[in-house]
């Protein structure tokens, strides 16, 4: 039966791809025995095959296969390996565990310093990593990042410890106080670090690294501490405790961090530097945490404390009875319990790198010890003192000009001034040397004595005060606890001038994220999976993303590769140089073409980088190329809402309104039903007036250049898209009924009403205008007298028709001529055009002050008539303008079209639905065995209106998939759109447009089976381009079908000019035919034709030859 069992083995094949990151995912159900020590493929394969009796892990001495990659100052001094457990005892007579159950405390200075002073000395690498750990082991609320169904951890009260990353055989899944590893027997360890967008099992060994002399090149060695002298007065040199146990767990996460890292192991064959390679493209906080890491190199002092500000909390004060609340800080949003502690802000994480400072002087920076590149973490800034001052004294103005000028000159107003000096509470592992040895200095602290002393004083120095004059009588002595505390604080001014860059580490939980990646693991859950993360990237197109937010729009980027080493150290031959990934953001708008794409953001790295870029209010849309020959992955942190997707996802999502837009229309409707139902005798009519009028007030700047208009005209232009809305939706009479209570309510007369065009020029102004100096004779003025009697009498026709008139009163242009003169013949002079020229002006001023006096009566009555909204008015009003979401959109859209400069001055404008056309079709196709050539759909689109498209094409075969576009009128093909970005400009026709899509394949599949294709069309028009009947007068819409493949096979003799096969097509009405010609020899030269037989004559209507190749043409007949 064993025998059965291993043949079966045998003869199983899995398939392996080389260029899979070695590091398999971590999984909660993963941590049997029998998965110990194995890699992705190793682990699916224990997982098919069936469970025999093999040898237990603990039985042997487990063998690294992937190479341990060591920094160069570890390189040039190393001699062998040890295991741990042996060089603990043989070198110190110490037992050697992974961890130290001491209470949960945390890692002290002295100790750490003083245990690892040749580490730390020596590797770059090492103060890095043990940093990190010391600045997380004090970031209180810390959780751990992208748990999900299969890895689920909890820490426990201490916070986070290094020790919750390392595992042994037998611990336990789930974190928390059961997370107890121990001493693994064949010596394999595992370490839980996040990599490629998953948390990964990296594999480590308890060997040792070490020198000629047997020192560990790691950080391995026992704690020492050295306690203080019995008297503080006695000088004698404090006793060195040696502790009895050595702690694994730096050298194991050390080693995994290098095998992440991976470093160039023949990087120092010509070179003397002994330092660490500088790990650019490596960032510990972000496999420790899992969380985004953003560097930032700014050089402007000012901008970067406004960063800090940003991130950490501020020091305020506490609101004491017997001080002012106006000495109190404003902007104390994240004010403290207690004044002098605070916990940090769970969003983010914020450190800053100091630069070398070994050649500075002693105590050229208080606070800390000049030493190697430092990493510090900040808790908390503050440009107040520790001690409220009290309240200035309420004194006369000109007594500022005698007596405080004069106090503050003589040392006698301290107690009341408040410098607003800026200081930043930070810590971290090198901050303070306790190691004399290890820095050749000693330290100092960042607040003297003189400092605490000055801001002490609380009471002003007067003459003859007594008990009443004391504010505190408390001592000038600390405890050690708060003298500690303030050794924290540093003062900016001094420290500014080292920082080198600034770390911010965001968690994704606390902000909108989403992640894709070229190769993403494949997780299936019984809940629901959260299709924001984790989304496959397209291998042939961009990735699209949408961003959208009332305010500012902030997005972070981080782009992680797997290092071409990590593959060469696993064993995989990199046969050349591997280019690094490439990142490009590209912001763009929909259906505006841009020839030269502008990126706005960029990375380029082989390991992990970040950045972040910032876009104005609004929904904005981008395209993000990532080009990579590894695999890589992708992570989006912002506060703004983000969705991440293929092309079609994103045209899905811009026809919708954005959540915050909804807010913002709805806030509109509320105050606008406040406003009509509100009383107008009451006395809050204008509250609810000013609520109404300031809902739709511009969030933006509004600049008049680029609306056109100014801002006061702002109402005015409300009301006009209220009336152009109201009177496409609703009835005539019903638009009467409404706009007969709107006039009221707005206190515009001419609502509702058409604006008539106003000239250019007043009609006196065009007369004044007129050169023709020509004078009437008496004769002729008689004469005119006598027929304009006549004229009375008979009613005869006048002698100026309208279209003479019209000229004459037309504006002049430069060169001014007289129209009079020009137009003027025999029969009617220049006399008597000029004469019923002034008639006619003469009625118009007429007409014109009737109009204003009417106007003026109409007004009155508009004003002064009591109207209300009755219940029919209400519901047109609120069903078609105000009611609901989609009345409203359409409400700020038709003010948006009306007047399209004021969508820079609304961030709502790029947020609201309605504005596009989307049409989705769905269908199914058969594929045969052979198929190298899928047709997915052929329909005809009718178009009814001049509008711009943009298709996509998505199906469920993984391959390349493409349409093609015709005009039925011409048969012109349009520009074919493959993956690119292209907009269609369709205009009307008479027989529409032929949309064809299909797919290919390099190889054919070899069975059958059925393919799902999906095409998503979006019109800047809606109703404007679809599949219908197209009906005159109403169209109606039809489904897409599905393309009908029909396919022959023919053999032939080589070297006979035959005809191969053909195929007769009867066509009844305009149809579109697609046709492909493929030989199996690439030698062979097909021609393929399309033949129409029409009076028993043949006319060729399209041709097309190849040769070596496949060749497909399409025709519209």
């Amino acid at each position: 039966m064993t025998k059965k069992v291993d043949q079966a083995k045998s003869a199983l094949v899995f398939e392996i791809d080389p260029t899979e990151c070695p590091f398999r995912e971590f999984r909660d159900n993963e941590l049997q025995p029998e998965f110990w020590g194995l890699g992705p493929a190793a682990c699916r394969a224990t997982m098919l095959l069936s469970k025999t009796s093999t040898k237990s892990p603990g039985d042997h001495v487990w063998v690294d296969e992937q190479t341990q990659p060591l920094p160069r100052s570890v390189r040039r001094y190393l001699h062998g390996w040890v295991r741990a457990e042996d060089l603990a005892m043989s070198r110190w007579e110490a037992e050697a565990v992974v961890f130290e159950d001491n209470g949960g405390g945390k890692m002290s200075v002295a100790d750490t310093q003083l245990s690892h002073s040749q580490v730390l000395l020596r590797s770059s690498f090492c103060r890095r990593m043990l940093s990190a750990c010391f600045i997380l082991e004090r970031i209180d609320g810390m959780v751990v990042e992208h748990q999900w169904e299969n890895f689920v951890f909890s820490i426990g009260t201490e916070g986070w410890r290094a020790k919750y990353h390392i595992y042994s055989p037998g611990t336990k899944p789930g974190g928390g106080t059961q997370h107890r590893p121990g001493l693994s027997k064949n010596g394999c360890y595992l370490v839980r670090l996040f990599y490629l967008g998953v948390w990964r099992c990296i594999w480590v060994s308890d060997q040792v690294p070490i020198d000629a002399t047997g020192a560990p090149l790691l950080p391995f060695s026992p704690l020492i501490n050295r306690t203080p002298a019995a008297k503080p007065g006695l000088k004698q040199a404090p006793i060195t405790v040696t502790s009895s146990v050595v702690h694994m767990w730096p050298l194991l996460l050390c080693k995994a961090l290098l095998k992440v890292a991976a470093p160039d192991m023949n990087s120092d064959e010509d070179v003397d530097c002994l330092e660490d390679e500088a790990f650019e493209e490596f960032n510990i906080m972000h496999c420790l945490t899992g969380s985004m890491n953003m560097m930032y190199h700014i050089t402007d002092a000012e901008e970067l404390w406004n960063l800090i500000c940003k991130e950490v909390p501020l020091f305020s004060w506490d609101d004491d009875d017997d001080t002012l609340t106006s000495t109190v800080k404003s902007r104390n949003t994240k004010k403290p319990i207690n004044k002098e502690t605070a916990v940090v802000r769970r969003g983010s994480i914020t450190t800053i790198v100091i630069e070398d400072s070994k050649n500075q002087p002693p105590y050229s920076l208080p606070g800390i010890t000049p030493g190697h590149e430092m990493d510090l973490l900040i808790t908390m800034a503050r440009d107040v003192p520790l001690k409220k001052p009290l309240p200035e004294p309420e004194v006369a103005l000109w007594k500022h000009y005698r007596w405080i000028d004069w106090a503050r000159r003589h040392g006698l107003y301290e107690a009341y001034d408040c410098p607003r000096t800026r200081f930043l509470k930070v810590t971290g592992l090198l901050k303070s040397s306790y190691a004399p040895h290890l820095l050749d200095v000693q330290s100092t602290e960042s607040i003297t004595y003189g400092f605490r002393e000055e801001h002490g004083k609380t009471t002003p120095i007067k003459k003859g005060g007594g008990k009443d004059v004391i504010r505190s009588n408390t001592g000038i002595s600390v405890t050690q606890q708060v003298k500690d505390d303030m050794r924290e604080w540093m003062q900016y001014s001094s420290m500014k001038e080292l920082i080198k860059n600034i770390n911010v580490l965001y968690h994704p939980s606390m902000y909108q994220s989403t992640s894709a990646g070229s190769n993403p693991p494949i997780r299936i859950t019984k809940g629901t999976a959260n299709r924001s993360l984790d989304i496959q990237a397209p291998k042939s197109a961009p990735l699209y993303l949408q961003i959208d937010g009332p305010d500012e729009n902030v997005l972070r980027i981080s782009l992680n590769m797997l290092h071409p080493r990590v593959l060469f150290n696993s064993g995989v031959p990199i046969v050349d140089h591997i280019e690094p990934a490439y990142l490009i953001l590209e912001r763009f708008e929909w259906f505006k073409d841009c020839e030269v794409p502008m990126a706005k953001a960029f990375i380029q790295t082989r390991g992990y980088d970040s950045v972040e870029i910032k876009f104005p209010p609004g929904r904005h849309f981008c395209r993000i190329w990532v080009h990579s020959r590894m695999n890589w992955h992708l992570m989006l942190l912002s506060e703004s809402t983000l969705l991440l997707g293929s092309r079609d996802i994103i045209q899905c999502a811009a026809v919708r309104e954005c959540s915050w837009a909804s807010r913002y229309l709805l806030n509109i409707s509320t105050a606008f039903s406040n406003w009509a139902r509100i009383n107008k005798s009451s006395l809050n009519i204008i509250d609810a007036s000013k609520d109404f009028y300031k809902s739709y007030q511009p969030d933006l700047i509004w600049d008049p250049k680029v609306v056109g208009y100014d801002k006061p005209f702002l109402h005015w232009m409300f009301r006009q898209a209220l009336q152009s809305l109201l009177m496409k939706r609703l009835q005539h009479a019903d638009f009467r009924a409404v706009c007969t209570v709107l006039r009221h309510y707005f206190h515009d007369p001419e609502f509702g009403m058409l604006q008539k065009p106003s000239p250019p020029k007043s009609l006196r102004e065009i007369v004044d205008a007129d050169p023709c100096d020509c004078i009437m004779p008496e004769s002729e003025e008689i004469e005119i007298i006598d027929e304009q009697i006549e004229e009375q009498v008979l009613e005869e026709k006048s002698i100026v028709d309208a279209e003479t008139m019209v000229k004459l009163l037309r504006v002049p242009v430069v060169p001014i001529t007289s129209q009079v003169c020009e137009l003027a013949t025999k029969e009617v002079p220049c006399g008597i055009l000029k004469d019923k020229r002034e008639k006619a002006i003469r009625r118009h001023e007429a007409a014109t002050i009737l109009q204003a006096h009417w106007r003026g009566t109409w007004a009155r009555k508009c004003l002064n008539t009591r109207v209300t909204f009755t219940p029919e008015v209400m519901k047109a009003v609120m069903d078609n303008a105000f009611g609901n979401l989609e009345s409203l959109s359409a409400l700020m859209n038709e003010f948006f079209g009306l007047y399209p400069g004021t969508k820079n001055a609304y961030s709502v404008a790029s947020a609201l639905s309605g504005v596009y056309g989307l049409h989705q079709y769905n269908g199914s196709c058969p594929v045969t065995p052979q198929c190298k050539w899928i047709p997915y759909f052929q329909g005809v689109f009718f178009c009814h209106a001049a509008v711009k498209v943009h298709f996509d094409v998505q199906s469920s075969f993984q391959y390349h998939c493409t349409m093609a576009v015709y005009n039925n009128d011409t048969g012109v093909q349009m520009p074919q759109a493959y993956n690119s970005h292209i907009t269609f400009d369709f205009l009307p026709n008479a027989h529409g447009y032929t949309v064809i899509g299909h797919g290919t394949v390099n190889q054919p599949i070899g069975c059958n089976h059925d393919v799902h294709w999906h095409l998503t069309v979006l019109c800047s028009v809606n109703g404007a381009f679809h599949v219908c009947d197209n009906d005159i007068d109403f169209c109606k819409e039809t489904p897409l079908p599905s393309a009908k493949k029909l396919h022959f096979e023919e053999m032939f003799i080589p070297n006979r000019r035959n005809i191969l096969g053909g195929i007769q097509i009867s066509v009844t009405k305009h149809e579109a035919v697609s046709f492909r010609a493929a030989a199996t020899s690439p030698d062979a030269n097909r021609d393929s034709a399309l033949l129409s037989a029409r009076s028993l004559k043949s006319n060729k209507i399209v041709k097309a030859s190849a040769s070596g190749k496949n060749r497909s043409n399409t025709k519209v007949m």
